[in-house]
């Protein structure tokens, strides 16, 4: 994982990271180790997944798919 941290708008944590394979990428159980060494479950979804036309700060509807 190269970057985690939990997001308050989409009330999780989101994170980037680095797969050495296309193959791992597609692995049925996914988990990474969390700061405190536990085994979480992980999600693999396309960017973005923030607001990226910045609807939000404007007043107006998120996006499609996004927590209201």
């Amino acid at each position: 994982m190269s970057a985690y941290e939990i997001s308050p708008y989409l009330q999780c944590g989101v994170g980037f990271g680095l797969f050495d394979s296309a193959a791992a990428m597609s692995a049925a159980d996914l988990v990474i180790a969390d700061r405190n060494g536990r085994d979480c479950p992980i999600e693999l979804v396309a960017p973005p997944f923030y607001d990226a036309a910045k609807n939000i700060p404007r007043g107006l509807p998120p996006l499609d798919g996004m927590p209201d």
